[in-house]
């Protein structure tokens, strides 16, 4: 009965075609499938998700020559991986989630030579400090583990941070090559919008007058009230609440509704992770070059979610502010926006008591959510990591909290 429903299941995913015609496909959530059922008819198969089906073994996981992308996340994975020797073009593989707990289980990895990514969050090897180094070592093609670098740089950083000015950019360029290949007719359109625009400004301005009488005479009684919406409208993005329901589409609302565990018996309100998303807290950037000031970004770009993290320490070692950047989904924001808000006031020993499963039981995550969504606690390690090298330089060596 399993097998029939997930063939029916492989069916949906392939949308009608064949498999030597399928590139990409996607069976996540399809519980406990039969990979056998990926024959090595899928001879054009680039990338494969398998997220959150109960994988416990990937024996007998089929030889699949041309797949470059494969998505395990969120499985029950502790071993087997020298069965995905049988993919030899593999170049990008998430781990993210499973029970990866010693290193040796990775080794095998080595053989595949156009490796160059490997993503392993919330896996048991993460938790030994400097484990990205020792991969590096033991797998030396990969570029990046865990979206980072062997020189601890992130991949792209700047260009994903910056995404939203280089596509203003673009588009301004854009604007200026068609303007310098605009014709004759295109010159007497402007002129032609020109007047329009001014005669339309001249007819604002006439009811403008004429309302003046009315502004005056309920100035006063507004002011107040209009200072209060205004404050209660612009939220921390600067996004009017006005146009809410277009930055935030229905069906985002709508995922929210689904998968946020509403049944627990808490003060924290269901739509708190909708809150945090619409209204995030402390977006912004702090002074990289400050010695007060800690960087972390962690994430992949692959999965769609990457948080930088910042955090600025007094004298007495105590965080006086947190700024954060994410680009992800709803659930990768809401959950930048309480970390920041919850290591405000700490202590450096405090911030580091903070752990990702607090984050997701606050905001009542879904597990399938947790592996791309909560990296507060990896970017909050980052950040005090990166402010306790400043320290060290800035002291000769001798170290601060």
């Amino acid at each position: 009965m399993e097998k029939s429903k997930t063939s029916q299941a492989l069916e949906l995913a392939m949308k009608g075609r064949e498999p030597e015609q399928t590139v990409a496909l996607c069976l996540d959530n399809c519980r406990n499938p039969d990979i056998e059922q990926l024959s090595e008819r899928f001879v054009n198969l680039e990338e494969l998700s398998l997220v959150n089906v109960g994988l416990q073994s990937l024996k007998k996981f089929p030889k699949l020559e041309s797949l470059k992308k494969l998505d395990l996340s969120d499985n029950f994975i502790a071993n087997g991986l020298e069965n995905l020797l049988n993919c030899p073009n593999l170049k990008h593989i998430q781990l993210n989630g499973n029970k990866i707990n010693d290193f040796q289980q990775l080794e095998c990895l080595k053989e595949l030579k156009n490796l160059t990514h490997l993503d392993l969050f919330n896996c048991g090897v993460t938790d030994e400090e400097g484990y990205r180094q020792r991969i590096f070592a033991m797998i030396p093609q990969l570029k990046y583990v865990d979206g980072v670098d062997a020189n601890d740089e992130y991949e792209d950083s700047d260009a994903e941070y910056d995404v939203e000015d280089e596509e203003e950019e673009d588009a301004e360029d854009e604007d200026q090559e068609d303007e310098e290949r605009g014709s004759d007719d295109d010159e007497e359109e402007e002129e032609e919008e020109d007047e329009e625009e001014e005669e339309e400004d001249e007819e604002a301005e006439v009811e403008a007058e004429d309302s003046d009488g009315e502004e005056i005479e309920n100035e006063e009684e507004g002011e107040g009230e209009s200072q209060e919406e205004d404050e209660e409208d612009i939220n921390n993005d600067g996004i009017d609440e006005e146009d809410e329901d277009e930055v935030v589409p229905e069906g985002l609302r709508t995922f929210v509704a689904k998968n946020v565990n509403t049944k627990m018996t808490t003060s924290i309100e269901p739509q708190n992770v909708l809150d945090h998303y619409e209204n995030p807290r402390n977006v912004g950037s702090l002074d990289k070059s400050d010695p007060t000031v800690g960087t972390g970004v962690v994430g992949a770009p692959a999965c769609g979610d990457v948080m930088k993290l910042q955090i600025k320490v007094d004298e007495n070692g105590r965080i006086t502010d947190a700024k954060f950047k994410t680009f992800g989904c709803c659930s990768a924001i809401a959950s930048s926006s309480l970390a920041t808000e919850w290591i405000k006031g700490k202590s450096v020993e405090e911030a580091l008591q903070v752990k990702n499963h607090e984050i997701a039981a606050e905001l009542r995550l879904p597990p399938v959510k947790i592996h791309c969504s909560i990296l507060a606690e990896e970017a909050i390690n980052a950040a005090l990591n990166d402010y306790r090298s400043k320290q060290k330089k800035v002291t000769g060596g001798g170290g601060s909290e």
